[in-house]
Formats: structure tokens, sequence, C-alpha cells
């Protein structure tokens, strides 16, 4: 029987994720995203959207919406949205995610392990695998038991991906020019 583990400790982490719902399947994912965030570690969670009153009753209460300047008749500028919430920021690291990752808890664990270790500035949290999955299996995501997934629901896209998610110690993110 699977028992989602302990969240851990992250207090130092603010977790930034610039979205525009264009879909209904981008808000599941977002809802996904954000709910396997709050089950895995104590970090603050700051979704970036032009519209929050699209995603308000859909996230849980502990997700910060933060309204941004994203017109929906121009192109989404995802690096001028990561800017802007970054330079709200106020915990030592970010993370910047995509709507559509989900990290395994210990793969959280080693990224902040190495920053805060001053081992690394930069860290992509991933294990080199890249794997969709069905709506339908979003549930296991979301409380983290990413071994008791259906082997036949998981299609790997990508043996080697890295993008949609990375931590940064905060003050190098501003020094590096953002």
């Amino acid at each position: 029987t699977f028992q989602t583990p302990e969240p851990i400790d992250a207090d130092d982490l603010t977790i930034l994720i610039p979205v525009r719902i264009d879909s209904s399947d981008r808000l599941r994912n977002l809802v996904t995203c954000t709910n396997a965030l709050l089950s895995a570690m104590t970090a603050r969670i700051v979704v970036g959207i032009g519209d929050p009153d699209v995603v308000l009753e859909h996230l849980d209460p502990r997700v910060v919406i933060q309204k941004v300047h994203d017109p929906i008749d121009r192109p989404f500028h995802r690096t001028r949205i990561n800017n802007d919430l970054a330079r709200a920021a106020t915990t030592a690291h970010i993370a910047i995610v995509d709507t559509d990752v989900v990290v395994p808890q210990s793969q959280w664990q080693f990224a902040l392990d190495s920053l805060r270790a001053d081992e690394a500035d930069l860290v992509y949290p991933f294990d080199g695998r890249m794997v969709e999955v069905s709506y339908g299996c979003h549930s296991w995501l979301e409380r983290g038991d990413f071994d008791g997934l259906p082997i036949d629901s998981q299609k790997i896209i990508e043996a080697l991906s890295v993008g949609g998610c990375f931590i940064f110690n905060r003050e190098m993110f501003t020094t590096f020019g953002m």
C-alpha cells in the first residue's frame, strides 16, 4: 500500500509557474502540477497568470495566484513573466516550472541539497526521463506515487531531457541577468 511521503522542508524555495490557460488540458495539468508540489514539499507556490479568475476556483488555496501582464491577443512572453515573478520572490531559491511538469520528491530533495551546499547555482531536477502520462493517471502524480503508475499508461517521450523545470539560487539568477 502506498503512503504519501511527508513533504520535504523547502521553506527556502519559491516555485514560480507562469501560465496562460489556453485549453482545458492546460488547466488540468496546472492543477495536477500544483497538487503534486504541495504534497512533495513545503515550498511557496506562485502561479503567474494574466486572468486569475480562470484558475481561482480550481487551485488549492495554498497556491498564491499572482496577476501578471499577459494580454491575450499577444504572444505569451514567458521570459518577462518569469523575471517579474522572480523579482517578487524573497526566498533564497526559486524554481521555474512548466504546467505539465511533475518531478519526484527525491529529485527535488537532491536539487535543494545541491543548492544549499553551494555545489551549484542552477540545478535541473531531472533524472533524464520525460514520460507522457494520461490524464487518468494524474492522481498518482498528485500523491507522489510514481512507482505505482500503470506501466502501460507511460510513454517515454525523450530519454535525455532537460528544461521545463529548473531551480536557481535567486541571488545568482539576478546576478546572471535573469
